[in-house]
């Protein structure tokens, strides 16, 4: 999705295990680079639109993908992920 209300940023993500590799194979958007790379994880560099599409999916990756920077981007997902274990544990 495109919004061109939403201003283009440079978003960095870590990427856990077998998730480094399938970024490398199947990168997420054209501008991906990838900064660093250890034993346990890779960083990738995207300059893009962050848009409510682009959290979504960052969530839909959630158990291997996190947000390094912009800090206000790695707060709006925590924030999304601890509404959805909320809901979880409401059904308890």
């Amino acid at each position: 999705m495109v919004d061109e209300r939403v201003a283009p940023e440079r978003v960095v993500l870590r990427a856990y295990g077998q998730e480094r590799h399938y970024l490398r194979d199947l990168p997420l958007h054209p501008s991906q680079h990838e900064l660093i790379e250890t034993d346990s994880y890779a960083d990738f560099e995207y300059t893009l639109r962050p848009t409510n599409d682009f959290k979504a999916h960052l969530l839909s990756r959630g158990q291997w993908l996190i947000v390094q920077s912009p800090e206000w981007l790695a707060r709006d997902v925590q924030q999304w992920m601890k509404q959805a274990l909320q809901r979880y544990d409401e059904m308890s």
